[in-house]
């Protein structure tokens, strides 16, 4: 009988490759963040208020994240409560500023991931596996960036987003299933007339407005879910990939989860993962921290078949020899 295995990836799976992790938002350390943030988020003007911001709000945080200032934005947004620029007094509306934080994320995975041109051939040797392994696969993804995509187009010819009618050239249905559940950097997305726009290259990373080619009156944005406890509020259409990736997961006889560490504010993702974990044949944890390692198996309430840490690179390397 042909295993059925479904991959559950984060972004701890794409960071050879550039992807940033959490603690990496908001980073002035390095001169990639620098240029980064410079550069690419609409010049510099709107993400030094932004910074200043996040910087304002930080000073009084134990542990400050993205993850976390986007729940204090939604916060003052549910409250209607205005920012103040620290620097200057200037008011910006919550909805605004929660607009702009989205394109900012956008913007940081696209170029972090772009720094970094030739990503590590272990990304094609994954890809490979699945091939010469003649297993039914599919990938549940958290991530927003296409490394994985890439590797396994090269290698396996395509993949299939699920996104039924918005398929294009770069998805079509005879692809590993692959699953976006927060969105894609290759995705545009009409409010007015909810038109998903796929490309085979990030889009979009830039705050600026583009005209829907429906002539609707709206504008593409990214279609890109951030990391708060509200999804329903960004979900849009890729709210039916949620219910395909459940099913997915009914039917799977092994579960990997692999450099994802499940984060509290993730609850959507506990409870889409959960039940199923817990009735699967074998479940994996793919993750190189001890910490999260062992956290992830409490929240699901099963331990590892996968006894020890691992990283994601070494993991590859054991199905590829």
């Amino acid at each position: 009988m042909v295993e059925r295995v479904v991959y559950v990836l984060g972004a701890g799976a794409s960071y050879d490759a550039g992807g940033p992790l959490v603690r990496d938002f908001f980073s002035r350390d390095s001169e990639r963040s620098a240029s980064i943030h410079r550069q690419y988020f609409d010049g510099i003007g709107k993400f030094e208020i932004m910074e200043r911001m996040y910087r304002n709000w930080a000073q009084y945080e134990t542990n400050p994240n993205v993850e976390s200032f986007f729940k204090r934005v939604e916060f003052q947004n549910l409250i209607d409560r205005d920012f103040e620029d620290p620097l200057n007094g200037d008011v910006v509306k919550p909805e605004t500023f929660l607009r702009q934080l989205v394109w900012y994320i956008n913007a940081y995975v696209r170029n972090s991931v772009a720094f970094q041109r030739n990503p590590p051939g272990y990304y094609f040797d994954f890809a490979r596996s699945l091939k010469r392994r003649g297993k039914r696969f599919s990938i549940l993804t958290f991530n927003y960036d296409l490394v994985f995509e890439r590797a396994i187009i090269d290698e396996l010819g395509g993949v299939d987003y699920k996104l039924g009618k918005f398929r294009g050239d770069y998805t079509h249905s005879d692809g590993i299933p692959f699953l976006k559940l927060h969105g894609s950097l290759n995705w545009l997305w009409c409010r007015n007339c909810g038109r998903i726009d796929i490309f085979d290259k990030p889009v979009g990373h830039k705050y600026n407005r583009v005209a829907c080619t429906r002539r609707c009156g709206g504008y593409k944005e990214p279609l890109i879910v951030p990391p708060n406890p509200n999804k329903e509020l960004y979900l849009h259409v890729v709210y039916d990939l949620w219910k395909k990736a459940d099913k997915l997961l009914s039917g799977a006889d092994r579960i990997v989860i692999a450099g994802y560490s499940l984060p509290e504010i993730d609850a959507s993702a506990r409870e889409l993962l959960l039940d199923h974990v817990r009735n699967t044949k074998r479940f994996d944890i793919i993750n190189s921290s001890i910490d999260s390692f062992h956290s992830i198996a409490r929240r699901l309430g099963r331990v590892s078949d996968t006894p020890l840490p691992t990283s994601f690179k070494d993991y590859v390397r054991t199905i590829s020899d």
